[in-house]
């Protein structure tokens, strides 16, 4: 699977072979085609444990709660929870659900999509529940959250603002104070 995973996320499924997967896992070509039968269903199997693999939403939501219940503010909640999908999330996983997520296959789609949408909505969730407490502003949780976590999936993927010598985690956290700021200033 680690094997399928590099090779899907590098070159895609269609300029993938069954013959460079099985050569990096170090198997004969037949052994890929015995377990998995076909390129198709390595592939799924392959985007189920990427995305299996990423944070699961029960622990975005508990991450969530626990802040909520110990009354600390939005800001901690939020870095805390999104920096741990962040971390769950490495770049070739990416690679992988980008791949997926663009192509034409519905199926292939909706599993990439399926962790990624949840989580937005959990954090777009605890953008109003803040919101409706603070009674200072309308923002569409679900909008703030979205731009939130698909800056960082894009960064994940591309990684262009490390170009100026910064630091990934110093990029992370500016990013998202700066979208908490545009919360707070929004409205």
């Amino acid at each position: 699977m680690k094997a399928s995973a590099a090779i899907f996320a590098d070159y895609g499924y269609y300029g993938a072979t069954t013959r460079d997967i099985a050569k990096k896992a170090g198997v004969a070509e037949p052994s890929v085609y015995r377990l998995f039968k076909t390129k198709e269903r390595l592939f799924e199997e392959t985007l189920l444990a990427t995305v299996n693999s990423t944070l699961d939403p029960a622990q975005f939501l508990l991450i969530i709660y626990e802040h909520e219940q110990k009354h600390e503010k939005f800001s901690v909640l939020a870095m805390d929870a999104v920096r741990k999908w962040y971390s769950s999330l490495p770049e070739q996983s990416a690679r992988l659900l980008m791949q997926a997520a663009l192509s034409k296959n519905e199926k292939w789609r909706a599993i990439a999509h399926s962790r990624t949408q949840k989580i937005i909505q959990l954090l777009a969730d605890a953008i109003d529940r803040e919101t409706r407490r603070s009674k200072t502003k309308t923002v569409s949780g679900f909008t703030a959250a979205r731009m939130l976590i698909l800056s960082l999936y894009d960064f994940r993927l591309t990684r262009t603002i490390l170009e100026t010598g910064e630091k990934e985690h110093d990029v992370l956290e500016k990013t998202m104070r700066q979208w908490l700021e545009g919360l707070s200033v929004s409205g």
